[in-house]
C-alpha cells in the first residue's frame, strides 16, 4: 500500500478546504481516512486529494456530505460530469503538461475534453527541470513554495518558452512572482479551479501594449464616417471602456493582494480583448484614411 505523504497544510492550500471542515468531514462522515505520523500529524495521498476536490465541488453545488460519503470517488466524478457536461469545452486544441501530484489529481477528476490531451507528471518541478518533456506545449507547474533558487532555475532554462508556462503556487514573495510575470510566465495562487486553469491556458499569451492614445480614440469617437454606419464611434467607445477596466484591474491587483490571481487574470483577458479591438480600429483607420500617427 502506498504511503501517504501529503501534510494537511498542503491539502488545505491546494483544495481550498479549511482544516476545520476537513476534520469535520473525517470525524462525522469518514470521507477520507488519513494516516498519522508518530507525532500525530495527519497525512494524505493523491487519491485523497482527488476525492476531496470532487466532494468540495459537489458540496458547493448543494449536495450533502452525508450522502457523498456513501459514494466511491468514481461515482462522485460521474456526478460532476453529469452536472458539468461542457466543462471541458473552454480548452483550445492541443496538449497541456501538468507537473505535480496534487494538480495531476485535480485534472484526473475533471471531465475530459476531446480537444485537449492532458499529460500528467507526478514528480516535482525540480524533477521536471532535470528532464523536461514536450516543452513546446502548455505546461502547468505545481509549486507549493517559490524560492529564489527555483525562480533562477526556471528563468535560466533555455528550453522554456515563458508564455507557455503557468505556475500554481502556494507561498511566494512578491518579488519572485514579479520576476516570473515580467518574463511572461503566468502565476496563479492556489487554490484554483481546473476550469480557471483551462481558461488561463486558452488566453495565455501576453497582452499587447496599448497602441492608441486617448486623443486618437477621441478622434474615432467624433469621426463622421464616410461609410454609412457608426462603427468607428462604437469601436472608440469600446476601447475607452476596455482601457478603463484594464487600469482598474491593475489598481485592484495592487490594492488587494489576496485577490491577486483573479485580477491578474482579468488584466490579461482584458488586454487580449483590447488588442482585438485595436485591430478592428486599424481597419477603420485605413478605410477612413485617418492620418494620425500610430504609437509603436
Amino acid at each position: 500500500m502506498k504511503k501517504k505523504d501529503i501534510p494537511i497544510g498542503a491539502v488545505t492550500k491546494m483544495t481550498g478546504i479549511t482544516s476545520h471542515t476537513l476534520r469535520k468531514w473525517e470525524s462525522r462522515y469518514s470521507l477520507v481516512i488519513p494516516e498519522r505520523t508518530d507525532t500525530g500529524r495527519r497525512m494524505y495521498d493523491s487519491e485523497d486529494i482527488t476525492r476531496l476536490v470532487a466532494v468540495r465541488e459537489l458540496v458547493n453545488q448543494g449536495f450533502l456530505p452525508s450522502r457523498l460519503s456513501k459514494m466511491t470517488t468514481k461515482e462522485l466524478q460521474e456526478i460532476i460530469r453529469r452536472e458539468q457536461p461542457n466543462a471541458g469545452t473552454l480548452v483550445r486544441k492541443g496538449v497541456i503538461n501538468v507537473i505535480g501530484p496534487v494538480l495531476s489529481s485535480q485534472f484526473r477528476q475533471h471531465p475530459a475534453s476531446p480537444n485537449i490531451v492532458i499529460n500528467e507528471h507526478h514528480g516535482t518541478v525540480d524533477d521536471w527541470l532535470k528532464s523536461p518533456q514536450n516543452t513546446n506545449d502548455s505546461t502547468i507547474l505545481e509549486c507549493p513554495s517559490v524560492s529564489n533558487r527555483l525562480v533562477a532555475d526556471i528563468l535560466t532554462q533555455k528550453f522554456i518558452e515563458p508564455t507557455l508556462i503557468t505556475i500554481v503556487y502556494g507561498f511566494s514573495s512578491r518579488q519572485s512572482i514579479r520576476r516570473l510575470r515580467n518574463a511572461g510566465i503566468t502565476c496563479l495562487q492556489a487554490p484554483i479551479q481546473v476550469t480557471d486553469l483551462i481558461e488561463t491556458e486558452h488566453y495565455q499569451s501576453t497582452p499587447p501594449k496599448r497602441r492608441y492614445t486617448d486623443n486618437q480614440i477621441s478622434e474615432l469617437l467624433t469621426l463622421v464616417p464616410s461609410i454609412e454606419c457608426e462603427c468607428p464611434n462604437h469601436i472608440g467607445q469600446l476601447l475607452i471602456g476596455l482601457n478603463a477596466f484594464e487600469k482598474y484591474s491593475q489598481e485592484c491587483e495592487n490594492a488587494k493582494p489576496s485577490d491577486q490571481a483573479l485580477h491578474s487574470y482579468l488584466i490579461e483577458l482584458t488586454g487580449q480583448a483590447r488588442g482585438l479591438m485595436e485591430k478592428a480600429a486599424d481597419r477603420v483607420v485605413e478605410a477612413e484614411g485617418i492620418s494620425f500617427q500610430m504609437e509603436s
